[in-house]
C-alpha cells in the first residue's frame, strides 16, 4: 500500500504478498495526528484475516512534522516492523500504548492470536536520520499477561548531524510473561552535534514473569550525547505499606504504584 500524505491528499495502492507492506509518505509541514490502525483498517481489513507479517515504512521528507499512534493491537499481527526515514528538519511524535484495560479484555477475549492463543508479539522500530536537524521522540508502553512473550527491537540510527532522539520503552509483566529489549543507538563519523537517549525500564509483577534489556552503543562520532539505560525491578514494599498505612487497601495501592510507573 502507498500512502501519500500532501496538503490532505491520499492515494492508496494494495500489495500483498506473504505479509503486508505499507509505504507512507508525509510531506505536511503541519503537525497532524497519524493512526495506523485506521489506516490498516479501511485498507487491508476483510482482505486478510491473519497477518504474520506487517512491514510499515513512513518517510518523513524535508520540514514535515506528524504524530504516529501505533494502535495495530486490535489486529491479528505477530510480527511488525515500523521503519521512519526522517529527512531534513522533519519532527516524528510515535507513541505505542499496549495497557489500556480495553485491549486488555479484548486479549482475554481472544481476538489478539498474536497474543493471545499463541502468546508472542514482536515488534521492529527502526528510526534513520537522513538529514540535518531531524528529531524524534518514540514511547512505548506495555503491559504482559498470562504466558505473553514480547519482543522489541529497537535502532536509533544517526547519519546526519544535528540531530535528536529519544525513546523511552516501559513495560509492566504479570503471572508468566516475559519480555525481551534489544536496543541499539548508531551514530555515524560524521554526524556531530547529536543528541540521542535511550531508556527501558521493566516492572515484575509476577511470580515468574521476566524481563531481559539489551542496550548497545555504536557510536563513531566525537562531538555526541549519547545515554542509555535500563532498570528491571518490582514494587517497592515499603511504599505499598505507606499507602495502606493512609486506608488504601493493598490491591490498590498497587494499582496507583502501577499507574505512576506509567507515566
Amino acid at each position: 500500500m502507498n500512502y501519500n500524505i500532501h496538503e490532505g491528499q491520499k492515494d492508496f495502492t494494495n500489495i500483498l504478498n506473504n505479509g503486508i507492506d505499507i509505504n507512507i509518505s508525509i510531506y505536511q509541514t503541519q503537525k497532524q495526528h497519524l493512526s495506523l490502525k485506521q489506516i490498516f483498517k479501511d485498507n487491508i481489513e476483510g482482505t486478510a484475516a491473519y497477518v504474520e507479517n506487517l512491514n510499515i515504512k513512513i518517510n518523513l521528507y524535508n520540514n514535515a512534522c506528524v504524530f504516529i499512534i501505533d494502535d495495530l493491537i486490535d489486529f491479528d499481527i505477530t510480527r511488525s516492523c515500523i521503519e521512519f526515514n526522517l529527512h531534513e528538519n522533519s519532527e516524528l511524535n510515535y507513541d505505542l500504548k499496549i495497557l489500556d484495560t480495553q485491549y486488555v479484555d479484548k486479549i482475554n477475549d481472544g481476538l489478539l492470536v498474536a497474543c493471545n492463543q499463541q502468546g508472542y508479539f514482536e515488534k521492529t522500530i527502526n528510526l534513520n536520520f537522513l538529514g540535518q536537524g531531524a528529531k524524534a521522540k518514540a514511547k512505548c508502553l506495555l503491559k504482559g499477561l498470562g504466558s505473553q512473550l514480547f519482543k522489541f527491537k529497537t535502532t536509533q540510527n544517526h547519519q546526519f548531524e544535528n540531530t535528536k532522539s529519544d525513546l523511552v520503552i516501559k513495560g509492566a509483566f504479570c503471572q508468566s510473561s516475559k519480555f525481551i529489549c534489544d536496543n541499539l543507538i548508531k551514530v555515524n563519523k560524521n554526524a556531530k552535534n547529536v543528541e540521542v537517549s535511550q531508556q527501558n525500564k521493566n516492572l515484575l509483577l509476577g511470580c515468574h514473569s521476566q524481563a531481559i534489556s539489551i542496550p548497545k552503543l555504536e557510536v563513531e562520532a566525537d562531538d555526541v550525547s549519547c545515554k542509555h539505560g535500563a532498570v528491571v525491578s518490582k514494587l517497592n514494599d515499603n511504599e505499598i505499606f505507606y499507602l495502606q498505612s493512609r486506608g488504601m487497601e493493598h490491591c490498590k495501592a498497587k494499582q496507583m504504584l502501577i499507574d505512576s510507573f506509567f507515566k
